[in-house]
């Protein structure tokens, strides 16, 4: 009776339970359309940092690049250099449209000296008709290859600034196409990429001469997870390349990767005994193998072999060095600049690139937050001419105590004899400090 007599009860608390109204919601109670507004996305994005880059440098007074800006002997032998730069970049999606810019304004103080330049580095509409297929029309800047510091398939992009190689470049005026799928099994990604580049008056002179228009195309497989590309380049206004490349993951904190590139017909520097510059045409190969490996306590490094073969050779460069020092020679002893003239039209046509030798080495290695040092993360990067032994070594070190902030000191030294790619260069030594407000 008194288990029958407590289900009783128990069934009469649920009644009244059951029988009490329930509250109306609190006025302030949140309402999720306000969440579900929130969280949409916006049709436009806009950012961009301001930057400072004070350096100092020490003059080499007796390097073939000093002598070849013939400049007065004068002086501490110290250059002093302030840049100033504001990049602005943004984007405006309607529907399958969408709009991308990049620019950038530029001023610099050297030696007392203003420059002042401002450039469009990308401005592009997009369309995206379908999740696979996306159309570019306008200036942008193209990214082929694995490479970290070179990349010698990229037919189409602007060398990178192997001292700064993650740094955004600014691009060529293109129409492209980007067309992709996915599958099952080993071959998991397939995409093509069409690219037309046309030079003309105002329009990419600086990629060739003339007026044509220019062709290449980018083949993407991801394949038993390895990342392969196959690109090719024709077109009048330079040399018709055909290039692979790969990148793989060996362990999780391992990868490597590579790239090689044939180029049809290019131009190769050379001089003679009295040194007089020719030009030798011939097909040329280009490559690149590297390593990028993540330790336990999180240092990256990262090492890149490139080959060159339309490079200038060694001794050749040793008879253009020889040509600089002659030439200045007659002007300090007569003031005539004709033939230092002819050294500097040399350096621009064969000798314009940062590394125009054949076989360079670069390695870099960071360490983030060494110590549990929050914030900090110090580098050592260095770049190698191995035919001639000289090199370039950058030790520097970033702090980013906030988001928006980031601080970089960062050294340049040079190591290399007379007569060497890197012992010609203007610098001794440069010292320079970055600083990087982002918005």
């Amino acid at each position: 009776m008194t288990r029958i007599r407590g289900m009783i009860a128990c069934a009469a608390l649920v009644a009244q339970l059951a029988a009490v109204p329930t509250p109306a919601p609190a006025q302030d109670e949140y309402d999720f359309s306000e969440l579900e507004r929130e969280i949409r996305t916006k049709p436009y994005a806009f950012g961009g940092f301001f930057e400072l880059t004070p350096s100092l440098a020490a003059l080499d007074r007796e390097s073939a690049a000093y002598r070849l800006r013939a400049l007065d002997p004068g002086g501490d032998g110290y250059s002093r250099r302030y840049d100033a730069a504001l990049r602005l970049e943004g984007s405006y999606r309607a529907g399958i449209a969408a709009l991308h810019a990049r620019a950038e304004g530029q001023a610099r103080r050297e030696d007392g000296e203003w420059e002042r330049r401002a450039i469009l580095m990308e401005g592009y509409l997009s369309l995206r008709p379908s999740p696979g297929l996306s159309i570019e029309a306008g200036k942008k800047a193209v990214k082929w290859g694995t490479g970290y510091a070179w990349n010698p398939i990229g037919f189409i992009q602007r060398p990178k600034d192997v001292e700064d190689p993650e740094e955004a470049l600014s691009g060529y005026t293109v129409l492209a196409a980007d067309w992709i799928r996915s599958f099952d099994g080993p071959l998991s990604t397939l995409a093509f990429t069409p690219v037309i580049l046309p030079v003309a008056d105002h329009v990419n002179e600086d990629f060739g001469g003339g007026r044509h228009v220019n062709a290449a195309a980018k083949l993407y497989a991801l394949l038993w997870n390895t990342d392969i590309d196959l690109a090719v380049f024709v077109g009048e206004s330079g040399s018709a390349g055909y290039g692979v490349d790969f990148a793989r993951n060996l362990r999780s904190n391992v990868a490597v990767h590579g790239e090689l590139a044939y180029v049809t017909e290019a131009g190769i520097p050379a001089f003679d005994g009295a040194g007089a510059l020719t030009m030798e045409t011939s097909d040329v190969v280009a490559a690149l193998a590297g390593v990028r490996w993540l330790t336990e306590s999180e240092i990256t490094v990262i090492a890149e072999y490139y080959h060159n073969g339309g490079g200038i050779r060694a001794d050749d460069l040793e008879r253009y060095f020889a040509l600089v020092d002659c030439a200045y020679d007659a002007f300090v002893e007569s003031g005539d600049c004709a033939l230092l003239d002819v050294a500097r039209r040399v350096s621009g046509s064969a000798l314009g690139r940062p590394h125009p030798g054949r076989h360079y080495l670069y390695a870099r290695a960071s360490w983030k937050e060494p110590f549990d040092i929050l914030y900090v993360t110090p580098a050592a990067v260095s770049i190698v001419n191995l035919a001639d032994g000289s090199a370039s070594f950058m030790p520097e070190i970033s702090y980013s105590p906030v988001t928006n902030l980031d601080l970089r000191v960062q050294g340049v030294i040079k190591a290399g004899g007379d007569n060497t790619d890197f012992g010609e260069k203007l610098n001794e030594w440069r010292l320079e400090l970055r600083g990087r407000f982002f918005f």
